[in-house]
């Protein structure tokens, strides 16, 4: 069998009703970050998946996972509520998962995006 191309990795761990638990997990680890960031997106993908991708290179799969609605470890959102680039912790703002505390603390960050998406999340409200 020959191997799967980027694209159709990709494919598989976007789609929500192909995609197994077992399949996200594999997938999650593919060097292509296109494949991962796929998998972060992924609303089916598991929380325990997420949490190992937290720590992913790419800032953009680190933001999918940060507004992730699976994305629910406190301590997850935490670190990413540290992160150095501004969307990641925007994102993690905007996550309905967020504990009051920790969106405190983000309404006083840098970056005006930020503060917004603290404002506009429902859990603050």
């Amino acid at each position: 069998m020959a191997e799967e191309n980027v694209e159709s990795r990709r494919n598989k761990a976007v789609s929500s009703t192909w995609s197994s638990s077992k399949e996200l997990e594999k997938l999650a680890e593919d060097e292509d970050e296109v494949v991962r960031l796929g998998v972060a997106e992924n609303s089916n993908t598991p929380s325990s998946v997420l949490e190992k991708m937290a720590g992913d290179e790419n800032e953009e799969v680190r933001s999918c996972v940060a507004g992730n609605p699976n994305t629910t470890s406190v301590s997850i959102l935490a670190k990413l509520a540290e992160d150095e680039d501004e969307e990641v912790r925007m994102m993690v703002a905007t996550n309905k998962n967020t504990p009051i505390s920790l969106l405190e603390k983000l309404a006083e960050d840098e970056d005006e995006d930020v503060r917004i998406a603290v404002a506009e999340n429902k859990n603050i409200q």
